[in-house]
């Protein structure tokens, strides 16, 4: 190959790394902030910043869990920011131990199977020193099935279309 190609084919190999690189610490600084998910198992997880969706006034960042954990695993979660990062609300799709064995001891479900909650959480009260904590939680749906994720996107999407506000 040609040095210009190799040399080109590098810049693109950095700048991509970099990106991905920035994205995940941004995420982890979103995560960090809220005081809910401090020292918790799900910023232990392992998890893949799938994409960043856009809106007019905000922006989400979408994350996959390779290995959802934990009693509340999460399979995938929408962290909803401003354009400066500051964390507005999340909207997150998992499975919830309890609900699941409720759903299997009422016959709704099978022993085999599991219940999926859609649900947002809103941080809509601070700490002492003005961290935002968990405040509200509202279910948006309950599934028997775990969700793809494009189908989940959109759902959200035509959820969250100026409907969802926490203060």
């Amino acid at each position: 190959m040609n040095r210009m190609l190799l040399l080109l084919m590098g810049i693109i190999l950095c700048t991509c790394f970099f990106s991905e690189a920035r994205a995940d610490a941004q995420v982890d600084s979103v995560l960090g902030s809220w005081h809910t998910f401090k020292d918790s198992e799900h910023l232990k997880s392992d998890y893949v910043l799938f994409e960043t969706l856009e809106y007019p006034d905000k922006k989400a960042y979408v994350l996959e869990y390779e290995t959802p954990e934990g009693k509340t695993k999460r399979l995938y979660r929408y962290l909803f920011v401003d354009f400066d990062d500051n964390f507005l609300y999340e909207i997150s799709f998992g499975t919830y131990d309890f609900t699941t064995k409720v759903d299997q001891e009422m016959g709704n479900i099978g022993d085999d199977e599991r219940l999926y909650h859609l649900d947002v959480y809103c941080p809509d009260r601070e700490d002492d020193n003005g961290v935002p904590m968990w405040g509200s939680h509202t279910t948006l749906g309950f599934f028997s099935v775990p969700m793809e994720l494009e189908k989940l996107t959109k759902t959200i999407y035509d959820k969250e279309k100026g409907q969802i506000r926490c203060k």
